[in-house]
């Protein structure tokens, strides 16, 4: 999966030479990952108060913004904080959305279905129904837990190969 999306220049290393899979993803790296994957572009504008003109995810965020993927709080976007299980479903969703792809109403059975919150229950399972996400083993899901780079760029690609199948 990481190979894959880094020859399609969506992923890239942590460094020059290393990609760091189990290190926990940003909501600024998620950003970025989702302005390459669907070709976002927008200009920077002040949105957000923890977002400067001259950090490396601004455009990111502006773009991802501009495509109502991520959104933020309308006054913070929250950059460095790690996005968490249930948040890149919720992300998942929102990029199917973006693509034209028609909701997919469907409920997971984990055992943990009581952590999920509220707000992200269609969101994870809509993705556990297409085969996006999956537990972390003992049918549980882990929702509030912080998601890594591996398992982001999983759901990439897997999200990549939805939206090419609907086309």
């Amino acid at each position: 999966y990481i190979q894959k999306l880094y020859d399609m220049g969506i992923v890239k290393g942590d460094t020059e030479n290393n990609f760091n899979p189990d290190k926990k993803i940003t909501r600024a790296e998620v950003a970025a990952l989702a302005e390459r994957m669907l070709g976002l572009d927008a200009e920077y504008v002040y949105i957000f108060d923890d977002v400067a003109a001259d950090k490396w995810y601004a455009k990111s965020v502006a773009a991802v913004n501009s495509a109502k993927i991520m959104v933020g709080d309308g006054k913070t976007f929250r950059p460095n904080d790690y996005i968490t299980r249930e948040e890149l479903c919720g992300f998942a969703v929102k990029v199917l959305r973006y693509k034209n792809i028609e909701q997919k109403n469907a409920q997971s059975n984990f055992v943990d279905n009581d952590e999920i919150s509220a707000w992200a229950k269609q969101a994870v399972g809509e993705c556990f129904a297409r085969g996006i996400v999956n537990g972390v083993g003992e049918n549980r899901f882990s929702p509030k837990t912080n998601a890594t780079r591996a398992e982001t760029a999983v759901i990439i690609t897997k999200m990549l190969a939805e939206t090419a199948d609907a086309q």
